[in-house]
């Protein structure tokens, strides 16, 4: 399925969302079952899955669905829509790793990535699934109320959040839990708002030296650099594969100021952010069809 653009006519973005279960065949799926189960039904062999989870498909699947009770967002989406030069066969090639690291490609890990633990299913703690909610109906509004000329862009920004938060959790699944687990996933959870780090050490009943020396520990820095980090980097996404302004995107990730964000972001990437922005894209077409 796919999205007519109202802004420009004749163009169509394959990107759909819907209240419903809804698999769309040969495009990536993202079922959020928020409360309740559905059955589906894969060669012959009935799977139940309960909420709240988040259902990941490859859109290559031969499936049926059986009985569904409870609430359910669908987005479905094909690879062009987070770049043009995204298809299924270059991200299943033998390179696509290589290639995504040099060009800033999702993973795609939690739809292909299958395990003994996981199966593209990760259940869903309560932050993880109102994080979840709250950039599904930003997605939703995106696409059916489209409020700005990009808001195709839009979709792509929220959509790198909703890779970060479901990434977090699948490593979280696969890896077990350790001492600063919740406070990693309220970060990010939360981590294009203000964060307050105080509320933080004060929600979970800890202090900044303990804290400090935990992050020190598994990440060797501070977690107001953690934060800052994670920050840059969700904005080279949107730098990389949007033309959302530099502006907007620094206050939509809370540095406020533009130049600050432009001073922390050369400093981490060695380039102003139009010149990264233009390099990107630059390298994707001189080196990609």
């Amino acid at each position: 399925m796919f999205t007519v653009c109202k802004y420009n006519k004749g163009r169509i973005v394959p990107v759909y969302i819907s209240n419903s279960f809804r698999f769309v065949a040969d495009r990536f799926n993202l079922i959020l079952v928020k409360e309740g189960f559905l059955t589906l039904v894969s060669d012959k062999t009935r799977i139940i899955i309960n909420g709240p989870s988040l259902i990941s498909l490859t859109g290559k699947e031969v499936l049926s669905l059986g009985i569904v009770k409870g609430s359910i967002t669908s987005l479905s989406f094909a690879p062009d829509l987070v770049n043009v030069h995204l298809n299924y066969e270059l991200i299943l090639s033998d390179m696509y790793s290589e290639i995504a690291q040099e060009h800033m490609f999702p993973s795609f890990d939690i739809f292909f990535k299958h395990t003994k633990l996981y199966g593209g299913v990760l259940p869903l703690e309560d932050i993880s699934l109102r994080r979840l909610e709250e950039l599904f109906d930003r997605i939703s509004l995106q696409i059916n109320e489209q409020p700005t000329h990009k808001w195709s862009c839009k979709v792509r920004s929220e959509l790198f959040l909703v890779f970060d938060m479901a990434d977090y959790i699948l490593n979280l699944y696969e890896n077990g839990s350790t001492e600063i687990s919740d406070m990693l996933e309220a970060i990010h959870a939360k981590i294009d708002t203000n964060i307050s780090l105080t509320g933080l050490l004060r929600e979970y009943n800890t202090n900044a030296t303990t804290v400090g020396r935990r992050f020190k520990k598994h990440f060797g820095v501070t977690p107001i650099k953690f934060v800052q980090d994670l920050r840059l980097q969700l904005c080279s996404y949107v730098l990389a594969f949007t033309d959302i302004t530099v502006n907007d995107i620094a206050d939509s990730y809370e540095f406020n100021d533009s130049t600050y964000f432009a001073k922390l972001f050369k400093r981490k990437y060695k380039m102003s952010p139009y010149d990264f922005r233009n390099r990107k894209r630059l390298l994707r077409d001189a080196k990609l069809p």
